[in-house]
């Protein structure tokens, strides 16, 4: 082979001895010839000697020519492309070149045009690939077909082979430190983690990616980042997963995620450790830091208070028990019950005994028991305190609240359940009690007093005292005393403050219907006050008041008697009643026994001899008189008789 466009001289020379003379002959002929042949060559560039898109891909161009002076044969040209060992996800375009993988790090690539002329090019072809962090960035083409010289000394070879070289692919150090926020904290406080990424370089790290998975039981509330965004999933019981999107962190810098969630009781006396890791495209190792957190033992304490009584007078004595639980797994370390007095209990007289083991404290009127050492699980803890109310007591004091509330040093992980309160309604009494009088009879259309009292019993004054009379049908109000109203068939009469053992009386006169009624009406008072009445049962009483028919006298029997009297007699007649009086003569005939309201029976007194008027008198003021209806005869004389 001699080179492209080289001549090629060829001499030749003929001897020989001619017959014809027995000379020798010699002849010599020389040919000059240019070598001619096609010559595909490759030429590979590197589009730039820094990545795509700031990573560790890169873009090669392999670009084939025909070099010779003849045309390409109709023989296939073929390109064998070997990038670094450094190299993966590798890719290939270019107008008419199909490749396939040769292998690691190899592309085979063949060109459909056929007859490439001399001086032309195939269109390109372009070769991406990624580059691990920190490896060389290497790529080999080699050309061959179309016709060349396959002698492997022809220099037609030369050109054949064309290697680039973009020196190391980038690199970003990454260094991640992970601590906690505060490295013990409390069953149901908001724990935190501070992650710190930094850059030392050399280049910037693109598509820096962040990843913590923070333990089960550690609920995820927030997560900041002061670039890019983070995401979270899982949790509920399960670990949380979260991932941030950090961008490209520029050489130098250092950028702080900080993440917080809530710790649940689960984790209650644990240390848990938190890993997180963080990359780039251009970090060739990914870098991890944990953190521990260490949670607090916690339990769950609950109080109940109850109280001897709900209602109280002032100066009554009270009693409150409190008793506190542990109904948490763990055990509660110095358990201690804290009780605030309501201001109306007189603090001197206050004793508190607590349960086993305890010991109290009063400063004012805060009690406070403590029971040092464990409270174990399901274990209880009690403390009794008894007490006095002032025996006065201002009314904006006397809805008496005793609060009480139960602690710890163990973290107690629910404390809505600490509190507890009960209530004693300090209500002053006044011991109201009605009376009601009256004459119990009156003669038709005609009136009657009636006399109506509050009386108050005690202990303490009724405010507001009030008096309502009812009236019954057939009898009517002659007229309305001072300080009452009259509505309808009620009298109300506003009787004012009334002291402990004070009373008040109010007479109302009515008049009766002018209709005889021999039946009963009762008037009725209740009286009330401002002040609670301890005896309600008290508060109402009646009188009875009846309007009856004239009596009438049918007969006395027997008709007569001595003048000095005891004769008992009988009177017969109509509407009598049991206050009913008999005279004879002006002489009371007494006792006088009812005995039904037609007969009455009484004992005559002495009388002058003589016939006599018997009146009877009801207790309304009505008469009768039967003219003439007993006559008292002289007593006999009875003589001494002697015998002997």
């Amino acid at each position: 082979d001699a080179a492209l466009g080289s001549a090629i001289t060829n001499t030749a020379q003929l001897r020989f001895v001619s017959p014809d003379l027995g000379l020798p002959i010699s002849k010599v002929a020389t040919r000059v010839a240019t070598v001619t042949y096609p010559d595909p060559a490759v030429v590979k560039t590197i589009d730039s000697t820094t990545p795509i898109s700031g990573g560790t891909r890169y873009r090669f161009k392999v670009l084939v020519s025909n070099a010779g002076t003849l045309p390409a044969s109709s023989q296939l040209i073929s390109v064998s492309d070997v990038l670094g060992s450094a190299a993966t996800n590798i890719t290939s375009s270019g107008s008419g070149w199909s490749c396939s993988s040769g292998g690691a790090q190899t592309l085979n690539c063949q060109n459909s045009f056929t007859g490439l002329l001399p001086g032309t090019s195939l269109d390109p072809l372009f070769v991406e690939a990624d580059f691990a962090a920190g490896q060389p960035v290497t790529n080999t083409a080699t050309v061959s077909g179309g016709g060349q010289p396959t002698d492997p000394n022809s220099p037609a070879l030369l050109n054949d082979v064309s290697s680039v070289s973009a020196g190391i692919s980038p690199v970003a150090n990454l260094r991640l430190a992970k601590s906690a926020l505060t490295g013990t904290v409390s069953v149901g406080a908001l724990a935190g983690y501070r992650l710190e990424l930094r850059n030392s370089g050399p280049a910037a790290a693109g598509n820096s990616v962040l990843v913590d998975t923070v333990p089960a039981y550690l609920d995820v509330e927030t997560v900041t980042t002061p670039q890019g965004s983070c995401t979270t999933t899982g949790g509920s019981g399960a670990p949380t997963t979260v991932s941030c999107a950090l961008g490209t962190v520029p050489v130098g810098t250092t950028v702080t995620v900080v993440i917080r969630a809530r710790v649940q009781v689960e984790l209650a006396g644990t240390t848990v450790i938190n890993t997180a890791t963080a990359g780039s495209d251009v970090t060739p190792t990914p870098v991890t830091d944990t953190a521990p957190l260490t949670i607090r033992p916690a339990t769950d304490l609950s109080i109940v208070k109850t109280t001897s009584v709900e209602v109280a007078q002032q100066g009554d004595a009270v009693s409150w028990t409190v008793t506190a639980s542990n109904d948490g797994a763990a055990s509660a370390t110095n358990l201690q019950i804290v009780d605030r007095l309501p201001v109306a209990v007189d603090a001197a007289s206050v004793v508190a005994t607590p349960s086993s083991g305890g010991s109290c404290t009063r400063t004012n009127s805060t009690v406070s028991c403590v029971w040092s050492g464990a409270t174990a699980a399901s274990a209880t803890r009690s403390v009794t305190i008894t007490a006095s109310f002032f025996s006065v007591v201002p009314a904006d004091d006397r809805l008496a609240i005793n609060n009480a509330k139960v602690f710890a040093v163990t973290d107690d992980f629910d404390p809505s359940n600490n509190t507890a309160f009960a209530t004693t309604r300090i209500t002053p009494f006044a011991d109201l009690e009605a009376a009601a009088n009256g004459p119990g009879i009156v003669a038709p259309g005609e009136t009657a007093t009636l006399s109506f009292t509050a009386l108050n019993n005690g202990p303490t004054d009724a405010v507001a005292a009030t008096m309502v009379v009812t009236i019954p049908t057939g009898l009517s109000v002659e007229a309305v005393p001072s300080g009452c109203i009259e509505s309808g068939v009620t009298v109300t009469c506003a009787l004012g403050d009334l002291a402990n053992g004070a009373s008040a009386t109010i007479d109302i006169e009515v008049r009766s219907a002018r209709t005889p009624v021999p039946a009963s009406r009762d008037t009725e008072v209740v009286v009330a006050s401002n002040t609670a009445d301890p005896i309600p049962e008290n508060d109402v009483d009646l009188t009875p008041l009846a309007t009856t028919a004239a009596p009438t006298i049918d007969s006395v029997t027997p008709g007569s008697g001595p003048e000095s009297g005891g004769t008992e007699v009988t009177v017969d007649g109509t509407n009598l009643t049991t206050e009913t009086t008999v005279e004879i003569g002006g002489v009371p005939c007494e006792p006088v026994i009812f005995v039904t309201t037609s007969q009455l029976i009484c004992t005559t007194g002495p009388q002058d001899p003589g016939v006599f008027d018997v009146v009877v008198t009801t207790a309304d003021g009505q008469t009768a008189i039967l003219v003439g209806g007993f006559t008292y005869g002289e007593t006999p004389d009875v003589k001494p008789s002697f015998t002997g």
